[in-house]
């Protein structure tokens, strides 16, 4: 008897059927997994971005200053103050400028301090080779002050009105004036800080004559030295 071609025809889509099904691992009975859908929640985190955040810094922004740019090289630390410089003059003493509130450029001074005696002689002059001596009332104070220890301070004063020999033995009175000056009075004796040989310290002038102010610039008051005598 020959069968229907129906039948072959059903035959045919069945046997299809399950290549089908063998081809695609689906006839074990277990569920296939379903592809990740795109953009979706697929319960894992996502991939990082590669590519990092768009407002990260470049290389060309640290180069024209960006917020990362290098700084400046740092700047060391300042120099350290040694002090006023030392100027010696005629006499062996430290020189230094004599100012006053209507002339800051008045005179020069020369101060000498004897490392034994502790003694202070002082000059005054228009030049600083002290060759125009500059001559005040001798009834004038000078006022020396220890810039950094201020009560440390005494007070110059012509040895007396007649003559005032300066230490080369001269007369320097004239007309009621004198331009030499000396600390302490040939009878009385220097404090010990004047008497220190290892005394090395910024002193300053100062004195009021006829209410106008007088007053150095800062210098080095230290002990003359043996090879510095007075002239």
């Amino acid at each position: 008897m020959s069968i229907p071609a129906a039948t072959h025809l059903h035959a045919l889509c069945t046997f299809a059927v399950v290549c089908l099904v063998v081809l695609t691992g689906c006839g074990d009975g277990k569920p296939s997994t379903p592809p990740p859908a795109v953009g979706g929640s697929t319960g894992m985190n996502p991939a990082p971005d590669e590519e990092g955040p768009e407002d990260a810094p470049t290389h060309d922004a640290e180069a024209h200053g960006g917020p990362h740019a290098h700084q400046a090289d740092e700047v060391g630390p300042p120099p350290v103050d040694v002090g006023p410089a030392i100027r010696y003059g005629p006499k062996g003493g430290i020189l230094a400028r004599l100012s006053r509130a209507d002339d800051p450029d008045y005179g020069w001074l020369e101060i000498r301090l004897d490392a034994a005696s502790g003694r202070v002689a002082l000059w005054l002059a228009r030049d600083p080779d002290m060759t125009e001596p500059l001559a005040l009332p001798v009834s004038t104070n000078i006022a020396l002050t220890l810039v950094e220890h201020e009560d440390r301070r005494v007070t110059l004063r012509p040895a007396d009105a007649v003559a005032n020999v300066d230490t080369s033995g001269q007369p320097t009175v004239r007309d009621g004036k004198t331009h030499y000056f000396v600390f302490p009075a040939p009878e009385a004796a220097p404090p010990a800080w004047l008497r220190d040989p290892k005394l090395d310290a910024v002193a300053r002038l100062s004195l009021l004559q006829d209410r106008i102010a007088y007053v150095s610039d800062d210098f080095a008051l230290r002990p003359a030295g043996d090879a510095k005598a007075s002239k």
